[in-house]
C-alpha cells in the first residue's frame, strides 16, 4: 500500500489516504481535526508519516500542540491517540 497524508500549512489537521500498490484503488481515508483558536496568520502545521512496529504512525507539529497517533494500515482503524499541548 502507499499512504499519503495531505496538510496545509496554515490550517489544523491533516487527510490521510491509503492506495492499493498495485491498482492505485483508494483502500480507506481519514481525517485528523484538531480543535486550535489561532489567528490563521500565526498558525503552522507540519505532519509526518512513518511506521512505528508495523502500524503506522502519524506525528504532527501545530501551532500550540505536537501530536502523535497510529493508525492500522490495513484499514485505518485508530489505535492510539496523544495530543500534548504547548
Amino acid at each position: 500500500m502507499i499512504f499519503v497524508a495531505s496538510y496545509a500549512r496554515m490550517s489544523t489537521g491533516a487527510s490521510l489516504v491509503a492506495f492499493d500498490g498495485k491498482t492505485g484503488a483508494v483502500r480507506w481515508r481519514g481525517d485528523l481535526k484538531l480543535a486550535q483558536d489561532i489567528e490563521h496568520s500565526r498558525y503552522h502545521n507540519h505532519v509526518e508519516l512513518d511506521f512505528d512496529h508495523g502500524d503506522l504512525a502519524i506525528r504532527g507539529q501545530e501551532s500550540s500542540q505536537a501530536y502523535f497517533e497510529l493508525f492500522a494500515p490495513a484499514d485505518g482503524a485508530p489505535l492510539f491517540r496523544v495530543v500534548q499541548k504547548q
